[in-house]
């Protein structure tokens, strides 16, 4: 599959056999959304952004009446024009209006109006509205929010790797607009951090497209004698694009940008790998004080010092990799385009998340542990309380006893005293046995509400829960109407049933809904269902705070739960800031060293990691660790917790032999007192895999991918969220390692366990699909491509919406698939339904709208509908003429290419106006490449096919001869070129009955023939070029 090719491009010709070769699609791609407003404060004319404050000196006296607008304030001025704030009069919304000094290039202003406006993404600053002052002097109006350059982000940073997930985000959604002008053909010719915004609410913007251009414009960026700086320049900042000097910003440029030479989408990549090495490093690719020295650096493509800064920086490697992939000085070995590379961080960053999640799971049964731990001790406190009642007693009724004895051996005379003390001891007597009588009535009370209390949550398990999943309550739901499930009721169905049954249940005491809400939130959250989590939790928090109240252990406990959801679901700096709050409480009324508090900040330093603070995440682990080492040992689980958590920590600091070591020692401990198959056993090989895995040790990583996928299907279930991970860790290894054979059953089961899982819409079934669709279409399986293709398309639609991008692609996609393998009937029906969807969605001159049309003649010509095909062609060769118009090379080659079709299709009449004009386009453009002796045998081909003999037979031979003079040529014609070409001659004066000629070109065909194997087979790989 390339990733080079256009989403609706056309369509190669179907293989001879259901196995052949398949159409060349892109990788999936997220649907476009509506545009979102321009953030302010906007560029000034002349691309540079400006504060987002009114400067003190300026005044709006001076400035232009535009009508339907009023001027409200002053923004900033540039060298060639003004930014005011306004207020569109009649929607009543604020606007930032550029203007145009007299006298400025007024090109650049009007570009970046015409090219927002083609480009609707939610990344790109749209423009409301463009008139003319007097004087013929440009304005435009666009809508204004709030926030920053990212330039001033950067530079605000401590240390590069500071914020660095903010960043990696902000990157994304950078390389998705590029990424979506790329795919519209525009070119933006000058990313850099000044001109990228991020708003007050994390929206960003990419700004500036006055340098931008179309892919149409097939011109170089060719410099004046004055863009050639002189070698003695005083400094000057990197960012300094001087009038007339080349487009673009020097630290910046890409290699042939830097030379003048033409441009294309993998300049914007450039770029972007430049801004991707000063998020990592602090600085772009090229550093200088000179602008010339960083010019001459771009144009010799000297990329040492980043190379050199980008391996030390401490960043992942996976990061490391893909900025050096995206400063690539070929611009062949760098991604095709923005989307590829806004892909590839986001699933840099999917990876990453499933990595902290493999280290969840030790610290999340620690802490429900220690609640268990300190409910029994309760228990316990009360039940000690209730024996010591009773033995009281005992002893009080045998020194009675004992003293009754004395008395009947006592003096006579001392009767009257004794009766009076044995009335005294009575009297003491019946108030110790009240005293006892209360505490044993009290400790039966409470012994009966501990007994209603586990009553409860027992009688919500059995018939709120484990009662939903059996045969009869499905009967009961899918007779109310509700959706029957499946006979495998997975965790995350019968949690969302059990959760609803909790929110409609009114007669439960505050203890027993918050110890519900607990229990559900926190199996919510083991199986990634953060938002239920939360929502969970948090009412289990408010209860606790409200009955226990908030320095309880039982409600620190709860918010611990809750902060760790929050870990997860994105809200990273809210559970950092809950920790804290927990452990402060803590601290005071348990003391820093108490083992609850340790438990917090040992959450606190996971939070950390996973905000990529990782000095504070590791000075946290490491007090922790210290501390339990002398508290309760080294082999105890909290500390070997705390080991495991550290360890990921150094692993993300790519410390990798530290984080083994940890890993290694973890792993010793837990196998020998929990055994090889143990969850906790498995979390921690899983960990020392991933870091194996990360540093590149394949060799290593693999095995111990292999042990925790098999222990992890034995012990917990194929259908167990911790088993999914297992799987699609050893699935990923093994295509980093290019052992497809391997990878393959494994992806042919993920799709299936994921639905089970998480369901069928879930976002990790989707992508199961994904890759199980792109694995059949490499290993050139259409028959399964098909059929994982037909699961996949609906849900996508169900998802994202019958128009969406991913939706066509998928279904453009699919038809070429049916088209393939000669399934006409299916194919013909997807592309008549693709091309008015494309046309609604991007227009009707839109390049894939135009595309399309291609894909949909040809489906009508193989189908044997040349009426509707030849239509659908001739709408096709007129689109692609006003696509290409500055471009004819690329003209004549979509109307070769067409041709070819056409011939195949046995369509010689319409092919043969086409590659006459072709022929004359390509003999100017590429007048000495033997490809144009090819377009002239297709040529005498085509006459050849309407018995035209007189005028084939020159064409096919001068063809043939050109051929014969490109056989030394770095990449010459291949063998079985000149055998279809000597065939055609062959065939030819076979039909003017010329014998003796026949007989010759037999002959001449000869010395083509393949050589053969011992067997009398054709040897492989001959007729490659």
């Amino acid at each position: 599959m390339s990733p080079t090719d256009p989403p609706f491009g056309p369509l190669p010709p179907p293989a001879a056999t259901p196995a052949g070769n398949a159409p060349q699609t892109p990788p999936n791609t997220p649907s476009a959304t509506a545009a979102t407003p321009i953030i302010s404060p906007v560029g000034t004319p002349n691309g540079t952004p400006v504060g987002s404050s009114t400067q003190p000196h300026a005044n709006i006296a001076d400035a232009p009446e535009i009508p339907g607008y009023t001027i409200t304030e002053f923004i900033a001025q540039g060298g060639m024009g003004r930014v005011f704030g306004g207020m569109d009069r009649q929607l009543q919304r604020e606007v930032a209006i550029k203007t145009l000094r007299a006298g400025a290039n007024a090109d650049r202003f009007l570009i970046e109006a015409k090219i927002t406006a083609q480009l609707p993404h939610p990344g790109i600053p749209p423009v409301y509205a463009i008139g003319t002052l007097p004087g013929n002097l440009p304005w435009l109006a666009m809508k204004r929010i709030r926030g920053q350059t990212l330039e001033k982000l950067l530079r605000s940073r401590p240390n590069p790797s500071s914020d660095l997930p903010k960043m990696l985000v902000i990157f994304e959604q950078i390389a998705q607009a590029v990424g979506f002008a790329h795919r519209h053909g525009i070119i933006h010719r000058d990313i850099k951090p000044l001109n990228v915004m991020v708003g007050e609410f994390g929206e960003v913007q990419v700004m500036d497209w006055g340098l931008a251009k179309s892919r149409a414009d097939s011109t170089a960026d060719t410099p004046p004698e004055s863009a050639t700086p002189p070698e003695d320049l005083s400094p000057a900042p990197a960012d300094l694009t001087r009038p007339g000097a080349i487009l673009g910003t020097p630290s910046y440029l890409s290699p042939e940008q830097a030379a003048g030479h033409s441009v294309d989408a993998r300049t914007d990549v450039f770029a972007l790998g430049s801004l991707l090495t000063m998020i990592l490093t602090g600085h772009p690719a090229y550093v200088s004080p000179f602008v010339g020295d960083i010019v001459a650096m771009a144009r010799d493509a000297n990329l040492a010092d980043a190379r050199n800064r980008l391996l030390a920086c401490g960043c992942d490697p996976e990061l490391a990799k893909l900025a050096l992939q995206l400063l690539a000085p070929n611009r062949d070995d760098r991604p095709a385009d923005g989307h590829i590379v806004a892909e590839a961080i986001a699933s840099y960053r999917a990876q990453l998340d499933a990595r902290l999640r493999l280290a969840e799971t030790t610290a999340a049964e620690s802490r429900i542990r220690n609640a268990e731990q300190a409910k029994r001790r309760r228990l316990a406190q009360i039940a000690g309380g209730t024996l010591v009642a009773v033995l009281l007693i005992g002893i009080a009724g045998t020194s009675w006893g004992l003293w009754q004895a004395n008395l009947a051996r006592a003096a006579e005379s001392e009767r009257a005293n004794a009766e009076a003390a044995a009335k005294l001891e009575a009297q003491e007597q019946r108030q110790q046995a009240e005293t006892a009588r209360l505490a044993a009535e009290s400790a039966r009370q409470t012994e009966a509400q501990q007994r209603r209390f586990a009553e409860s949550i027992a009688d919500f398990v059995q018939n709120d829960i484990l009662a939903l999943a059996s045969s009869e309550s499905q009967i009961r739901f899918a007779r109310l109407g509700s959706p029957q499930l499946s006979p495998n009721l997975t965790m995350r169905e019968l949690l969302q049933r059990a959760a609803k049954r909790l929110r409609n249940r009114q007669d439960l005491d505050p203890a027993t809904e918050a110890e519900l809400c607990w229990m559900i939130g926190v199996n919510f959250r083991a199986l990634g269902a953060y938002p239920q989590a939360i929502e969970f939790l948090q009412r289990s928090r408010t209860i606790r705070r409200h009955i226990l109240g908030p320095d309880d252990p039982v409600t620190l406990n709860t918010e611990n739960s809750l902060a760790f959801a929050m870990q997860h679901s994105g809200q990273v700096a809210e559970a950092i800031q809950l920790t804290q709050q927990i452990l402060e409480r803590q601290r005071k009324t348990l003391g820093p060293t108490h083992e609850l508090t340790l438990t917090s900040q040992d959450n606190l330093g996971r939070a950390y990691i996973i905000a990529d603070k990782l000095p504070e995440a590791i000075a946290e682990l490491e007090f922790v660790r210290d501390q339990r080492m002398k508290t309760i040992g080294p082999t105890h689980e909290d500390t070997l917790t705390t080991l495991a958590n550290l360890g990921v920590a150094f692993q993300k600091q790519r410390r990798f032999a530290d984080a083994a070591q940890l890993f290694k020692e973890v792993r010793e401990v837990r196998l020998k007192t929990l055994g090889t198959e143990h969850p906790d056993t498995l979390t921690v090989t899983g960990n020392l895999a991933a870091n194996y895995f990360e540093s590149g040790n394949l060799q290593e990583a693999i095995p111990h991918f292999q042990t925790v996928h098999r222990a992890s299907d034995a012990r917990l279930g194929p259908d167990d969220p911790a088993s999914y991970t297992a799987i699609h860790n050893l699935t990923a290894a093994y295509l980093s390692a290019n052992r497809l054979d391997d990878a393959m059953p494994l992806l042919e089961q993920l799709p299936g366990r994921a639905e089970r899982i998480f369901g069928p819409l879930h976002a990790d079934t989707l992508e199961a699909l994904r890759n199980l669709a792109a694995a059949y279409q490499k290993r050139k399986q259409p028959r399964q491509w098909i059929a994982t293709l037909e699961i996949l398309l609906p849900r996508v639609r169900q998802t994202t919406g019958n128009d969406s991008l991913e939706s066509l692609v998928l279904l453009n996609r699919l038809a070429g698939a049916y088209l393939m393998v000669q399934q006409y009937e299916q194919a013909v029906p997807l592309f008549e339904s693709i091309h008015p969807l494309v046309r609604k969605r991007f227009g009707p001159n839109h390049e894939n709208t135009i595309d399309t049309l291609g894909n949909l003649g040809q489906a009508y010509l193989r189908a044997k509908q040349p009426e509707k095909g030849l239509l659908a062609i001739r709408e096709f060769i007129a689109g692609q003429r006003e696509l290409l118009a500055k471009q004819p090379a690329a003209l004549g080659q979509v109307l070769v290419d067409t041709s070819r079709m056409l011939l195949e299709t046995g369509q010689p009449a319409a092919a043969e106006p086409w590659l006459r004009e072709s022929l004359g386009i390509l003999e100017k453009a590429t007048p000495k490449q033997w490809t144009n002796s090819g377009v002239t045998i297709m040529l005498g081909t085509s006459l050849l096919m309407q018995k035209k003999l007189a005028d084939a037979e020159p064409l096919l031979l001068s063809g043939y001869e050109g051929l014969l003079a490109a056989r030394n040529a770095p990449s010459p014609p291949s063998a079985e070129l000149f055998r279809e070409t000597i065939d055609r001659i062959i065939v030819l004066y076979t039909l003017q009955k010329q014998p003796d000629k026949v007989a010759h070109w037999k002959s001449q065909r000869e010395q083509w023939q393949p050589p053969t194997n011992p067997d009398g087979k054709p040897a492989p790989n001959v007729d490659k070029p």
